[in-house]
């Protein structure tokens, strides 16, 4: 079969080639912006994150703006990476390219549509001048240390800030809608006689991390010692064991856990006098063995396939 003519079908410019490939996971990306609230553009799951923070007076500014190799990095906001994206990166460049050497703008917006504007912005500028140069063109003095690398260089840099930013931004967003999803099980409570002895069981035996408190008062659902593992500790659904306040127990409740090596939890499960109501045995969705506590409530542990 004869070759096609390499003078019909030039080789495409390289610089061409990942913007395209750019185009495609930015798309992605603000695809993936679709329904962003304020609140979990701002949302901060774990302590010490950076954000972009409301001032006294003046304009809202990002944390951290301009602190390079941070160890270890810190966790940010949706909002303190747009930023980074649209900023620290987008406009970043397409300032340097102009021959401006400023550091990127610490200003940045709490709102998070004016946010994505801002972003399609800075994305369409920096794509139109690096559209506008040749492959192999120099950064120039502008650039400081990279100067004397290339626009394919400085254009594959971008992209890859672009694609692993854009995936933690996807993740951010499906954190918060597990956090805060709705119409889903949060809470499962056992009653027990002996508080102190489930306690045991479930910590030596299962495996559990449980927190003992003690609520005032007299009501029948939350007062009294308990022993607890909470969504807040991010295992979005509250387990807890609270002890009888009338000599009546859930008996005969049923609860499970995943575990990833069936025959070590079932010794150690054993080991601590849980009692077998069946050994390690194949089920559809993988392994399982069952258990019963002291108040006859069935306890599952599950290793899936």
């Amino acid at each position: 079969m004869a070759m096609a003519d390499p003078h019909k079908h030039p080789a495409a410019e390289p610089t061409d080639v990942i913007l395209g490939s750019m185009d495609r996971m930015f798309e992605q990306l603000i695809e993936r912006l679709d329904g962003l609230s304020n609140d979990e553009y701002l949302w901060e799951p774990v302590a010490g994150m950076w954000s972009v923070r409301p001032p006294l007076d003046g304009s809202p500014r990002v944390d951290g703006a301009g602190q390079r190799d941070v160890d270890p990095p810190p966790v940010t906001t949706i909002a303190w990476r747009l930023w980074h994206i649209a900023i620290d990166c987008f406009d970043d460049y397409t300032r340097r390219f102009n021959g401006d050497t400023a550091d990127a703008s610490a200003e940045w917006t709490t709102d998070a549509d004016e946010a994505i504007d801002v972003l399609k912005d800075k994305w369409t500028r920096y794509r139109s001048v690096v559209a506008s140069r040749s492959s192999q063109d120099l950064l120039g003095e502008s650039w400081g240390p990279w100067s004397q690398h290339s626009t394919v260089d400085m254009a594959i840099h971008a992209s890859n800030e672009l694609v692993h930013h854009a995936a933690e931004v996807g993740l951010m967003r499906d954190l918060y809608r597990a956090e805060h999803q709705v119409d889903r099980l949060v809470t499962v409570v056992l009653t027990v006689a002996d508080l102190d002895e489930s306690v045991r069981l479930f910590t030596e035996g299962f495996g559990l991390e449980l927190h003992l408190d003690d609520h005032e008062g007299d009501e029948l659902w939350t007062s009294g010692r308990h022993a607890a593992t909470s969504w807040t500790d991010g295992a979005f659904l509250h387990f807890a064991i609270y002890e009888t306040k009338d000599g009546t127990t859930s008996r005969g409740a049923q609860v499970a856990f995943a575990v990833d090596d069936l025959d070590s939890a079932h010794r150690r499960a054993v080991g601590a006098g849980a009692e077998v109501l069946h050994e390690p045995r194949a089920q559809p969705w993988g392994r399982s063995a069952r258990y019963s506590d002291s108040d006859g409530h069935v306890i599952e542990l599950t290793q899936r396939e």
